[in-house]
């Protein structure tokens, strides 16, 4: 997570000579104690809005605007070297003034523009106005001072007069215009800022000179939706510029910066839904996106982000709902219904082509469920927030498809061994409460929650175990499991509970029983020579489940993050004559090169973990089960 306030310097910055091409124009957050409505500007910032481009006669002036606001104003003000000036009673559009177009957004699409004019006054003749449909705003202030090269005007307008801003004031686009008249009805010319360009408040001026100037980015997102994932009462905006998600609002993170996420995705495109909406009935909105994770050869992932009182977007739900190859396609339909406490998504068969399950070698996405598949006998799935975890509401039932050479279906994994049922949330009958409390009692875990909770066969009978990630534990226990009366559980290598991103289950070593996957992050120092900034690793641990207890058989570094620059690795299951072999593959780099990248090549095990594959290694690396852990082949 990055966040970014804007200091002086970058604001002035920002504001200097604003009518550059491709550049947004400035709104600045004013303190609404300082600011004088007195017609002198010595409270505005040093930049403005120059007015360079004509668009209209050969007017001389030279026009300079501004734009601020606070909780409860918008603030406009010019100044105007003008030699003549020309008003009449009437305060018309053939006179000398200023137009500030604002287009607001709307949570449900499109936007409302509002156009307002700002009119001087003649001292000690008439008061100024702002009007806004050719009718005067009621309750705005207007104050003009007159100079030697013509005048300066500042306006004071409730943001009650823009409806369409009660709770949305990020986003906002527009255009300034100077109406220069030679005489009443007679326009000389019209100035103006440009075409019309987005209108960045403080918190957004930061994310452009921070993000989306130095990245190069587009200044229109790729995706975007308001609404209230902060819990302020005003609407944030959710926006995809290039690769990263966005949060901004006008009290996020203070009004003044800005939170982003690195999607790894190249471009919005990428990105297939984008939707804001409150999904289990706390009052705020979570952010649903659907992200694509490869180009020709790709999944497709449906997750659930919450906004956390850090400002972070946490993941707290996935869902595989695509799986494309060269092979085949299968693509399912994703539906949102409701909101609040009665909130769902429902995954159903979609289309598919060229896969078979006889041919379907395909591993699994660690740490989530997998897309619907066409042999699969469930047709659908709704998902809603159950008062502690989203979790699976109902499932419709279909006769299975593709099912390959003779329509028969699989008896499981290679080597022929049935498969363990893939994980699910525990029935009643399955969450074992004396067990379980024995083990919070014995452990100290007063009302904590596990943040992982599923049940599958990982040991023992037939029976389904019940698993659970405890901070950064691994907890097993079930009715036929050590008789039903105890437990097993073994601590994740990882710093806090915090840094275990997905546990899931499946039989890797075809005995039949599924393993216990991990994905978590390891943090360390860079040290001197990289000014000790922190480095992030991503990691993936392999949990084998005994009547003797819990023993990593597997664990392997996938991924290195520090600062901007990343490198990451991938891992597939490889069909053996047993169970699957673990194939760790090179990765991709972003920021890193081979030049550059300032770690060396590791060549064997560190502290347990299997070397990351960099980009520019050679070949893969195989690991197939001994009986005991996976060893290299």
């Amino acid at each position: 997570m990055r966040r970014f306030a804007l200091g002086l310097a970058a604001a002035l910055a920002l504001n200097v000579s604003v009518v550059a091409a491709g550049r947004p124009l400035p709104a600045d957050a004013l303190d609404p104690k300082k600011v004088r409505i007195d017609g002198v500007l010595k409270e505005w910032p040093a930049g403005a809005i120059k007015l360079n481009e004509k668009v209209q006669g050969s007017s001389s002036a030279r026009v300079t605007a501004f734009i601020g606001y606070d909780d409860s104003s918008l603030y406009l003000a010019l100044d105007a070297r003008d030699t003549s000036f020309v008003r009449t009673s009437a305060f018309g559009k053939g006179e000398d003034h200023a137009v500030f177009t604002i287009a607001v957004p709307s949570r449900a699409g499109g936007s409302q523009r509002y156009e307002l004019g700002l009119f001087a006054g003649q001292p000690g003749k008439s008061a100024g106005q702002v009007k806004l449909g050719g009718s005067r705003i009621s309750g705005a202030t207007v104050v003009e001072a007159p100079n030697a090269t013509g005048y300066t005007v500042e306006a004071k307008i409730p943001w009650s007069a823009l409806p369409a801003a009660a709770k949305v004031r990020v986003g906002l686009r527009g255009t300034v215009k100077y109406v220069d008249a030679s005489q009443s009805g007679r326009i000389a010319g019209v100035l103006a800022s440009g075409d019309e360009s987005p209108i960045f408040i403080t918190a957004e001026q930061s994310l452009y000179e921070n993000l989306i100037d130095p990245k190069g980015l587009d200044l229109k997102p790729g995706r975007e939706a308001y609404g209230n994932v902060a819990g302020d009462g005003m609407l944030e905006r959710v926006a995809v510029y290039g690769g990263y998600l966005v949060i901004v609002g006008p009290h996020y993170q203070k009004g003044t910066s800005f939170y982003f996420k690195d999607l790894v995705v190249p471009d919005p495109s990428y990105v297939r839904r984008l939707e804001v909406r409150d999904m289990n009935g706390d009052g705020t909105d979570e952010i649903v996106i659907q992200l694509r994770t490869g180009k020709d050869t790709y999944r497709e992932i449906l997750e659930i982000l919450e906004v956390q009182k850090n400002g972070a977007a946490e993941r707290v739900f996935t869902h595989e709902v695509a799986i494309v190859t060269d092979e085949g396609r299968i693509q399912n339909e994703v539906k949102l219904g409701g909101t609040g406490t009665g909130a769902t998504i429902t995954i159903s068969q979609g289309t598919d082509d060229g896969f078979t399950k006889d041919r379907f070698r395909e591993p699994p996405h660690e740490g989530m469920a997998s897309a619907l598949l066409p042999w699969d006998t469930v047709k659908s799935r709704t998902i809603g927030w159950d008062g502690s975890a989203y979790a699976v509401k109902k499932e419709t039932e279909q006769k299975p498809r593709a099912l390959g050479a003779g329509g028969k279906v699989e008896k499981g994994a290679p080597g022929g061994v049935p498969s363990p049922p893939p994980p699910r949330p525990p029935s009643a009958d399955e969450l074992m409460d004396k067990v379980y409390a024995l083990y919070r009692k014995e452990r100290g875990l007063g009302h904590s929650k596990p943040r992982f909770d599923f049940v599958t066969d990982v040991a023992g009978s037939s029976e389904l175990e019940r698993v659970l990630v405890h901070d950064k534990e691994v907890l097993v226990f079930g009715k036929e499991f050590l008789g039903g009366a105890s437990y097993t559980y073994i601590a994740i290598g990882v710093k806090s509970g915090a840094d275990v991103l997905d546990v899931t289950a499946r039989d890797l070593t075809g005995d039949g029983k599924a393993e216990v996957i991990v994905r978590g992050l390891l943090h360390a120092k860079g040290g001197e020579e990289l000014e000790d900034e922190e480095v992030n690793r991503q990691v993936l641990f392999v949990y084998q489940v005994k009547d003797s207890g819990i023993s990593r058989i597997f664990g392997a570094e996938l991924g290195r993050v520090m600062g901007d620059h990343r490198i990451l690795g991938a891992l597939s299951f490889a069909p053996a004559a047993r169970g699957f072999d673990l194939v760790l593959h090179p990765g991709r780099a972003v920021g890193w090169t081979q030049k550059n990248y300032p770690f060396s090549e590791e060549s064997g095990p560190n502290n347990g973990l299997e070397p990351l594959m960099l980009p520019w290694s050679r070949g893969i690396r195989r690991y197939t089960f001994s009986g005991t852990a996976y060893l290299l082949q």
